[in-house]
């Protein structure tokens, strides 16, 4: 059970690399300009992104024996999210439901995918979901 543990970890790091990407590429997808700033900044400064996080953050582990129930990831925790390079093996959506953002990242097969849910509280936006990266 470890080694899926850290597979899912492995898989994090590889969709993710230390490339600033300044704007997301969304087709058809309205998202607000000050998104953007707060997007690259949260990548970019690990203290920035732990204010900005609801913890504790609610979504779905990549352990297989833990889907479908409610989970959490406390403050304590939390793995820092780095920013996202698309031009590889993996590619990433937006869509806008309501006031809420949401970004699913997936390889091409589909297999492997990740979503986190951004909303603005309290004038600022925050990470208020996250889908760990798996099967």
């Amino acid at each position: 059970m470890r080694w899926k543990w850290m597979l899912s970890i492995m898989i994090v790091f590889t969709a993710f690399s230390c490339k600033n990407k300044s704007n997301p590429e969304v087709e058809g997808v309205t998202i607000p300009e000050d998104f953007y700033p707060f997007y690259d900044r949260f990548h970019n400064d690990s203290l920035y992104q732990m204010d900005h996080i609801i913890f504790p953050l609610t979504g779905e582990p990549a352990e297989e024996t833990l889907k479908g129930q409610e989970w959490t990831w406390p403050k304590e925790d939390w793995v820092m999210h780095k920013p996202f390079d698309d031009k590889g093996t993996f590619k990433r959506d937006w869509y806008a439901i309501n006031s809420v953002i949401v970004e699913k990242i997936s390889d091409s097969s589909g297999r492997f995918t990740m979503e986190r849910r951004w909303a603005k509280m309290g004038g600022e936006w925050n990470l208020i979901y996250y889908k760990e990266m798996g099967i």
